[in-house]
């Protein structure tokens, strides 16, 4: 994969992980009622907890998975950047 590719994943997995997991967990703390788009608030309480956990974890390793997967600089590349 190039860098620039790796990268786009990178942040898509970042906003997926934010959007339903996150933010759905940090509204079911402070007691928001609000489900809109967040679609793990709109399962049972119990299973929206462990939904929005996952995919949190989830998103977090798959960061992490990409950043390994990015190709490296050589020296003359950063040389030359």
């Amino acid at each position: 994969m190039q860098q620039k590719s790796v990268e786009y994943a990178q942040f898509a997995t970042l906003v997926v992980g934010s959007w339903c997991g996150i933010i759905p967990i940090i509204l079911k703390i402070i007691g928001n009622d609000t489900k809109g788009a967040f679609l793990p608030l709109h399962l049972p309480d119990p299973a929206s907890m462990i939904v929005a956990s996952i995919v949190a974890v989830a998103a977090i390793v798959g960061i992490f998975a990409l950043d390994k997967a990015k190709p490296k600089k050589t020296a003359a590349e950063r040389s030359a950047a």
